[in-house]
């Protein structure tokens, strides 16, 4: 249910794949992974990722999907090469704020949590592509979104959402938008101006 913690003597892996194992902790000692690019934990049954976690500044591609993630390390925002974060399926009811420090994130999946709400600068994430929020408890999204100026999927079905920020009318490049399956009573008028839906 664990690794060693000679697990952290690999400093030159650059990609690890431990996807579909009954991975419960990860040591501390995986924090001197520092070339890793690619990592693949999903499908275990994890639940907190190590401090050191925050130290793979090398990363790209992190999948921590269908695990059961409680909360994340405070400082994750460290890994700014970060291009696509799959948090999905986890327990997940609230972000670190340092998440919005991610701006190489294109894709960011945060799907099938219990998230709330989306607290913070969300705007910040100028690269990002893809946002699935969708099958979370929000009940609003920020108006900060609308700074994701090269946003073109957003994924926020299955909330309980009741409006849709007027910034959305901002995404320009946006060419899906899913928001079944809530309670929004009416569209901004600015949605007019997604020209690429």
């Amino acid at each position: 249910t664990s690794l060693p913690e000679s697990f952290g003597h690999l400093t030159a892996l650059q990609t690890l794949t431990l996807r579909a194992n009954q991975l419960m902790m990860l040591p501390e000692s995986f924090g001197h992974l520092t070339a890793l690019k690619n990592l693949d934990l999903r499908g275990n049954q994890l639940l907190e990722l190590p401090v050191s976690f925050t130290r793979l500044t090398a990363l790209q591609t992190l999948d921590a999907g269908r695990n059961e993630l409680l909360m994340l390390p405070a400082d994750l925002g460290n890994l700014t090469a970060l291009e696509e974060l799959d948090l999905s399926e986890n327990q997940l009811t609230e972000l670190p704020q340092s998440v919005w420090e991610l701006v190489a994130l294109k894709v960011l999946d945060l799907s099938q949590n219990r998230l709330t709400e989306l607290e913070g600068s969300v705007g910040k994430l100028v690269a990002l592509q893809i946002l699935q929020v969708n099958h979370n408890e929000l009940t609003r999204l920020p108006e900060s979104i609308g700074e994701c100026v090269a946003l073109q999927d957003l994924y926020a079905h299955r909330n309980q959402l009741t409006a849709l920020p007027e910034s959305i009318g901002n995404l320009i490049a946006l060419e899906r938008l899913a928001v079944a399956e809530n309670q929004v009573t009416a569209l901004p008028e600015s949605v007019g101006h997604l020209v690429a839906l």
